[in-house]
């Protein structure tokens, strides 16, 4: 009576081993998916974030856009604004000619030495949009490739965290496989020698 007692309680103990076995394989297991989520997520989250950088950079290419265009519409403008009013003036100086030639020629050269000054202020104007919006083109891009390396970087972390807790996982189903092994061989031994005592 007292082996079959023996022998009952090795019996427990072998399923409560046995039990707690699959519990850290089932638990193992669940790290593993929740690290695979997390990755998930965060991979997701650098993609949203991409997107949205990349929609920026966009719209920042398309306002700079329109601005060079609205600086060379004015220009345009001032060309043709100039050039109307210089035509004006010279068929004013055709008629003063005889009387005033000298007046005629000191007006002609002001005019002339205004419009220089207005194309030189409206391309120094297109230049300086140019040159900002290829500013900003460079600094979005310095961006969107630090953002690239951080991603690398995450994920690589990510990687090796999964890669570790399945190891980790491992070792732990392993480790009880080695003990309920363990358990049977000395059930298995106690039981001889109870077969043998008899």
């Amino acid at each position: 009576k007292r082996n079959e007692e023996w022998l009952a309680k090795m019996s427990r103990d072998l399923e409560a081993a046995a039990g707690r076995a699959e519990r850290e394989q089932l638990d193992a297991a669940q790290r593993v998916n929740a690290a695979k989520v997390t990755l998930g997520n965060l991979q997701a989250h650098c993609t949203a974030y991409i997107s949205d950088l990349l929609r920026q950079w966009e719209e920042a290419k398309r306002v700079n856009a329109s601005k060079v265009a609205a600086a060379n519409e004015r220009l345009r403008e001032i060309e043709q604004f100039v050039q109307a009013h210089k035509q004006k003036c010279e068929r004013h100086l055709d008629t003063m000619v005889t009387q005033t030639k000298d007046f005629a020629e000191k007006k002609t050269a002001y005019l002339e030495d205004k419009c220089s000054a207005i194309d030189a202020m409206a391309e120094g104007r297109v230049e300086m949009m140019q040159r900002q919006s290829r500013e900003r083109r460079k600094q979005a891009e310095q961006r969107l490739a630090h953002l690239e390396e951080h991603i690398r970087d995450v994920r690589y972390r990510c990687d090796h965290r999964v890669r570790a807790e399945e190891a980790t996982a491992g070792e732990r189903v392993r480790i009880a496989k080695e003990r309920n092994r363990e358990n049977v061989e000395r059930m298995d031994f106690r039981a001889r020698e109870a077969a043998e005592a008899r």
